[in-house]
């Protein structure tokens, strides 16, 4: 046996479905949610689909972490069917999430080192690649320290997303604006523009259509990253399939602002369109690795 195998892990953040995960071979941790009072697990009994579906019907939605239970069942049977020496665990960015500092004082307590925590500082489609690289780098035989360094230097915080909430509903319910500010969006005919950068979700501004926002940050990201068309690539989000035409919209703004620049289609994970809703679309940079 391998005295070093390492094996690779995260939570649903990474926005794959059941059949994507299993396809790539990932170990996924699901994440919580609750549906007016009932928990389903990310994944297993809901989805993105059925989840918008839900929010859509008007339930009421939140998230939650893990139990300390649901964590230590996890490991154990990871360790237990892997034959693992170490485990490198991804959570989402601890800016938005407890899961970073949970997970990491409950395998410091249990695992002691066996257990590797890195905070992603990601959501989406962005964990995916770093644990993408991550596998990659195990596979080739590096260690654990080498692994992580490779991701915390060549990925973390390299990216940044767009985000235009189809609604202002499920902003206000979570907090995120004022029931006064959403009334007044209303009434002029405006919604916020939302960005995730440097691990933590802040206000851009405020936009009549997706087009133009979109645009604009194509504009600045162009000229304010060096060799940004060459060095990065983009990716497009949606929070479920009803809002395939907006992906085929902001693909063809694409093709006519950005010729030729490789570009992916993403899902938003279960516990972002938790707080900004169904019918959510983004549009984000990805450093090519």
């Amino acid at each position: 046996m391998n005295p070093n195998k390492i094996i690779i892990s995260c939570d649903t953040t990474i926005a794959l479905s059941k059949e994507q995960i299993l396809e790539r071979g990932y170990n996924v941790i699901p994440l919580n949610a609750i549906v007016d009072g009932v928990e389903y697990h990310d994944t297993v009994d809901i989805n993105a689909n059925k989840l918008s579906d839900l929010m859509r019907k008007g339930a009421k939605v939140s998230t939650s972490t893990p139990t300390i239970i649901e964590i230590e069942e996890y490991f154990d049977k990871l360790f237990k069917e892997t034959n693992a020496n170490f485990i490198i665990h991804f959570t989402i960015s601890s800016k938005l999430s407890s899961m970073f500092s949970l997970f990491t004082r409950v395998c410091e307590e249990k695992y002691g080192d066996k257990v590797i925590v890195v905070d992603s500082y990601s959501i989406c489609n962005y964990i995916d690649q770093e644990v993408a690289l991550a596998v990659k780098l195990a596979n080739e035989g590096h260690d654990v320290d080498y692994i992580v360094n490779q991701i915390k230097e060549t990925l973390i915080g390299t990216g940044e997303i767009v985000f235009i909430p189809d609604s202002l509903t499920y902003l206000k319910r979570g907090g995120r604006i004022s029931p006064a500010v959403a009334t007044i969006a209303n009434l002029i005919g405006v919604i916020p523009i939302l960005n995730f950068k440097d691990g933590e979700v802040g206000k851009k501004g405020v936009t009549r259509t997706a087009k133009k926002a979109f645009l604009n940050a194509l504009r600045e990201w162009e000229s304010s990253i060096d060799n940004f068309k060459d060095n990065y690539s983009l990716v497009i989000m949606s929070s479920d399939d009803a809002v395939e035409e907006k992906v085929n919209k902001v693909a063809e703004i694409l093709k006519e602002y950005a010729p030729g620049m490789a570009y992916c289609t993403s899902r938003i994970s279960l516990n972002v369109t938790a707080h900004t809703g169904p019918g959510t679309i983004g549009l984000g940079y990805m450093k090519k690795i």
